[in-house]
C-alpha cells in the first residue's frame, strides 16, 4: 500500500506540473531517439562480414597501392605456402547485360568473375542451387535473388538458359541463385560468371590470362585451421618478385599485408576496382561517443529538472517519512519513479525513431530497420539500458529528497518528554508534521497542498507540553 501511495502521489505531482512532465519526458525521448538510431547504425556496421562461417580464417591481400594482384598470384601462393587451404580471385565491372528468353527483355546489372572456390571460401546464402558446384562449368552463371526475379519472375531460375544478347548463340545455364549481398564489404552484384569463362575468352582473343599485365584481381586466401600465414608476409614480396609481379619488381620497398576479412570494412584500402565499399573506424567511434554524450546530457537535464522541483517533492517526502516510511523505501520509490519516466520516454523515443528512420537511412546511407532489429537480444539490451539509465538518473534526486531530517525541519529539535501514551505520540507527530511542512512552504495551510486522500488533520493549537 505504501508503494501504491507513493506512485499515486507521483502521478498527481506529474498532473499538477504538466510543463515539467512534458519537458522531462519529451527531452528524454528525443535524446533516446538519437541514441537508438545511432546504436542500431553502429551495431549494423560492426556486423559487416560476420556471417561467413570461415571468416576468422579469410584474409585479403593488400599492398601500398591497393588490393589488385595479377592472375598468377593466387595459384602461386597456394603452391608455395602449405598454410593456405584455398584462394579465390574476383574481378568485376558494372553495367553487364543479360537477355532473358522468358521475359524477352535485356537487363543490366553488375558483373563478377570469380574462381570456382568462391562459395567454398565465402558463405553467401543460396536460395537455389549447390554452392559447391555452381561455378564448376564455364557456361554456368549465378544470379542474385532480385536479378533472378527480373529475368524469370516467380519461376525457378536454376536450369534456365540466358544469353548476353538476344542474337547471341552462346547460352549460359543458371546454376545457382544467392540472396542479395548484404552486410559485407562487397558492393552488390547481380551476375557471377566462373573464372574459366574469362580464361576461354582470353584464349579466343589471344591474350594470356596468366600474364600479370592482362588484368588484376582482388585476391583472398583461406588459411587452414590453426595456421599462421601472417608470419610469412615479410618474405612474400621477394616471392612476388620471383613470380614477376611488376608492382614488386619495380618497387623493392613494397610490402604485403594480410587483412582479416572482419577488419576490411572499417579499414578500407585504396580501391581501384569499384567492387568494394567501406566505412571509417574513427567515424564509427565518433558516432558512438556522440551517442554517449547525448545520453549524458539527457541524464544531466533530467537530474537538474528533478532537483529544481525538489522543494515541491520534499513536502511529500516529509509526509511519507512521518507516516512511517523509511529513508530506504523513499529512496527506492524515487528511483522507481525515475525508471517509469525513462521507460515512457524510451517508448516515445522508439516511436519517434521509427518516424524519422527513412530520413536517417538516407542521410547515413544505411539500410537499418528498427523492425528488423526487434530481436530478443536487442529487446533485452534495451531493457537493461533503460534500467541503468533510469537508476542513474534517479540517484541524485532520490538522495536530495531523502537526506533531510524531519526532526530538524522546524526552528529546533523537539524537546524530550517524560510523558507516555498514544496521545503524546500523536501530538508529537502532528507538531513535527506541521513544522516540517510550514518550513518547506511559507504560504497558506500546508494541508491545502495535499490531496484529499492524503490529508492529515492538523492541530488547531499546539499542546502546552510541546
Amino acid at each position: 500500500m505504501r508503494h501504491l501511495f507513493g506512485l499515486k502521489s507521483f502521478w498527481n505531482f506529474l498532473r499538477r506540473n504538466k510543463l515539467f512532465t512534458a519537458i522531462n519526458i519529451f527531452g528524454f525521448a528525443v535524446s533516446l531517439m538519437f541514441v537508438v538510431l545511432i546504436g542500431l547504425y553502429i551495431q549494423d556496421e560492426l556486423r559487416v562480414d560476420r556471417q561467413h562461417e570461415k571468416g576468422e580464417r579469410i584474409y585479403r591481400l593488400e599492398h601500398a597501392k591497393g588490393v589488385l594482384f595479377g592472375a598468377p598470384t593466387a595459384p602461386g601462393l597456394e603452391a608455395r605456402y602449405s598454410e593456405i587451404e584455398a584462394t579465390v580471385r574476383i574481378w568485376g565491372y558494372p553495367g553487364g547485360q543479360l537477355y532473358s528468353p522468358v521475359m524477352e527483355q535485356l537487363f543490366w546489372g553488375d558483373v563478377w568473375y570469380a574462381d570456382s572456390t568462391l562459395f567454398d571460401v565465402f558463405s553467401f546464402p543460396f536460395v537455389e542451387g549447390d554452392p559447391h558446384t555452381a561455378l564448376q562449368a564455364k557456361n554456368n552463371i549465378v544470379l542474385s535473388e532480385s536479378f533472378a526475379r527480373k529475368l524469370f519472375g516467380n519461376r525457378s531460375a536454376v536450369g534456365q538458359p540466358v544469353k548476353v544478347s538476344e542474337k547471341s548463340r552462346a547460352e549460359f545455364i543458371v546454376s545457382g541463385v544467392i540472396r542479395d549481398i548484404d552486410r559485407t564489404h562487397f558492393r552488390s552484384v547481380d551476375m557471377i560468371y566462373p573464372m574459366s569463362k574469362l580464361q576461354a575468352e582470353d584464349r579466343m582473343f589471344q591474350t594470356n590470362f596468366d600474364d600479370f599485365g592482362t588484368r588484376s584481381y582482388a585476391t583472398y586466401v583461406l588459411t587452414k585451421p590453426g595456421a599462421d600465414l601472417s608470419s610469412k608476409t615479410a618474405e612474400m614480396p621477394a616471392f612476388f618478385r620471383e613470380l614477376g609481379d611488376p608492382t614488386f619488381v619495380n618497387d623493392p620497398t613494397q610490402t604485403i599485408r594480410l587483412v582479416s576479412l572482419r577488419d576490411i570494412y572499417l579499414h578500407p584500402a585504396i580501391d581501384n576496382t569499384g567492387l568494394f565499399r567501406g566505412n571509417n573506424a574513427t567515424f564509427v567511434l565518433i558516432l558512438g561517443l556522440t551517442a554517449v554524450l547525448i545520453l549524458v546530457f539527457a541524464v544531466i537535464n533530467y537530474i537538474n529538472l528533478s532537483v529544481a522541483q525538489s522543494g515541491f517533492r520534499a513536502k511529500e517526502a516529509a509526509t511519507r517519512r512521518l507516516l512511517g516510511g523509511s529513508r530506504g523505501s523513499l529512496f527506492g520509490g524515487f528511483i522507481l519513479e525515475s525508471l517509469i519516466i525513462c521507460f515512457v520516454s524510451f517508448v516515445l523515443g522508439l516511436l519517434m525513431a521509427s518516424s524519422v528512420e527513412p530520413w536517417f537511412r538516407e542521410v547515413m546511407q544505411t539500410d537499418i530497420s528498427i523492425k528488423e532489429n526487434f530481436t530478443t537480444e536487442n529487446v533485452l539490451l534495451a531493457l537493461a539500458g533503460v534500467l541503468v539509465i533510469g537508476a542513474v538518473s534517479g540517484l541524485v534526486p532520490a538522495f536530495v529528497l531523502t537526506r533531510f531530517q524531519t526532526d530538524r525541519c522546524g526552528t529546533g529539535n523537539v524537546p524530550p518528554s517524560d510523558q507516555n501514551g498514544l496521545q503524546q505520540g500523536l501530538d508529537r507527530f502532528s507538531v513535527l508534521h506541521y513544522h516540517c511542512l510550514a518550513r518547506l512552504y511559507d504560504h497558506g495551510d500546508p494541508a491545502d497542498e495535499l490531496h484529499d486522500e492524503d490529508r492529515l488533520r492538523l492541530p488547531a493549537r499546539l499542546p502546552p507540553h510541546l
